[in-house]
């Protein structure tokens, strides 16, 4: 197979410095490059025209001779590169000169692997044309997806020291006959995988690949039905909202954020606050994708002190909407709500949530979001409430044990949770709600200190297809009702 209208999508600008050119775009950077991967680095441009031209050249540690990297293009704010074949690994200056701007430079570590497939979202989705057994390539997508006996281009780059021999590839847990993984001619630096959709792959909008290269692997998906025709989203999305998104555009969203929240200051200072209203919103495949694939933590390792070079894609708009309705068996509240001044409490005394668990019914009262009278029910989870009291002792020299609520919740429920200190590092964890607890190791917890102070939050919010979800068409355009539930509860913290 050939590569068949594989795009470039370089970032107009971003945050990151260094970037492999497969994650331009997608809020992903690195200070790791492979000797022959195709690379990008950033720059603040000047006032003056664009440039048309760069120089791009590596310095080697302990080197006074720079290698020169080929150029692939110039943007108004990015550099495209070929890092050089026979860089040394290693700590080295990238230098970079654009048009008739000053010398700048960074500091990038060259290594033997540093493999990335082009997407256009964090995780996807990928770009990956998808060859039918008659007729020409078409764009997969949510619409389009692959089918058995079909074949599928991935592309990547920075697969530095492994051979293309050495590619496997399984798309659902089924391994994929791999036809060709080489580099198509006159493209160097830039790896293309084909496969055909075997037997037994499963159907799915979001069907995990793997992709494993020697000794690593990289994670994606695909969409993929057996009949050809689009996937059966799990929010209900129309043929028409697939259609859009596959085409590069957004959807009209709706959010019904419902939080609820514990705030506890001490075991009998205790307060029980919540919220629930309606936010605008446009949401794009790359978007939607990363609700049901997103950034995965390490089950065996739960906890940790995070880096931050992934920026992620977040749901949210701006401004409230509404007016409308929410209705349970206790009665109805009107949104947007926000609950009275909270009073003091003992916490094994909280007065019940307002935004309970249970069945509930939405109904939009005017056509600002939503149809006028749209409404959906779903059921929602008991809020989070964490076991003790407050402030929680946790002696920095072991382990400790947090513990919460977790019978309750469903499959799709995520804990999220966050021990912080002055001069200290942030602590995150992410475990399934369901779990009930999770322990922080006493590796982490060293860097605090004996008789100093913190915070410990969790946050219990739902993923995927426990996200409830209801597809309305407003003026001949679809519109997506999401019930966005957040269940908090935070307290101090005093480390012995």
């Amino acid at each position: 197979m050939r590569a068949a209208g594989i795009l470039f999508l370089i970032a107009a600008a971003s945050c990151a410095q260094v970037q492999n050119r497969a994650d331009t775009g997608v809020g992903v950077s690195t200070t790791m490059l492979a000797p022959g991967s195709q690379a990008a680095v950033n720059y603040f441009p000047d006032a003056g025209s664009p440039p048309t031209s760069a120089t791009v050249s590596f310095l080697p540690v302990n080197t006074t001779t720079p290698i020169p990297a080929q150029i692939i293009s110039v943007s108004p704010a990015a550099i495209s590169f070929l890092v050089p074949p026979g860089v040394p690994y290693g700590p080295a200056q990238l230098i970079y000169k654009p048009g008739t701007q000053a010398t700048q430079w960074t500091t990038v570590s060259i290594v033997p692997i540093s493999f990335s497939l082009y997407r256009t979202g964090p995780v996807g989705p990928l770009i990956a044309p998808i060859v039918p057994l008659t007729g020409p390539a078409y764009p997969g997508g949510l619409a389009n997806p692959a089918q058995p006996g079909f074949g599928v281009e991935i592309f990547g780059s920075g697969l530095g020291a492994v051979p293309p021999s050495q590619i496997q590839v399984t798309l659902g847990g089924v391994s994929q006959p791999v036809t060709y993984a080489g580099t198509p001619s006159g493209l160097p630096g830039l790896t293309q995988i084909d496969f055909l959709v075997a037997p037994g792959t499963p159907d799915g909008c979001y069907v995990p690949l793997v992709v494993t290269y020697g000794p690593q692997s990289i994670s994606s998906f695909l969409s993929k039905t057996s009949d050809g025709m689009p996937c059966h989203h799990p929010w209900g999305l129309s043929t028409q909202a697939l259609t859009m998104l596959d085409d590069g555009g957004s959807i009209n969203v709706g959010e019904i954020q419902l939080s609820t929240g514990i705030e506890a200051a001490a075991s009998n200072r205790a307060s029980r606050q919540e919220s629930a209203q309606i936010i605008p919103a446009e949401l794009n495949a790359a978007q939607i994708a990363s609700s049901f694939v997103g950034i995965q933590g390490n089950s065996a390792q739960p906890c940790s002190v995070p880096s931050a070079i992934y920026s992620g894609f977040g749901f949210g708009g701006s401004g409230s909407a509404g007016p409308a309705q929410l209705t349970n068996s206790a009665g109805t509240i009107t949104l947007p709500y926000t609950s009275p001044q909270p009073m003091d409490s003992a916490l094994t005394s909280l007065p019940p949530p307002v935004i309970a668990p249970g069945p509930w019914q939405f109904t939009a009262t005017d056509a600002s979001v939503f149809p006028a009278g749209a409404s959906f029910t779903f059921t929602l989870p008991p809020p989070v409430q964490l076991s003790g009291g407050a402030p929680v002792v946790i002696n920095h020299t072991e382990s400790s044990t947090i513990a919460w609520n977790g019978s309750a919740y469903d499959s799709f429920a995520t804990l999220q949770l966050t021990l912080t200190s002055f001069l200290s590092p942030v602590i995150s964890c992410s475990v399934p709600a369901q779990s009930g607890s999770v322990t922080i190791p006493a590796s982490l917890l060293a860097s605090f200190r004996t008789g100093s102070a913190g915070v410990l939050s969790v946050s219990v919010s739902e993923t995927g297809s426990g996200i409830p979800a209801a597809d309305f068409t407003l003026d001949r355009t679809p519109v997506l009702a999401l019930a966005q539930w957040t269940s908090t509860d935070s307290r101090p913290v005093d480390f012995q």
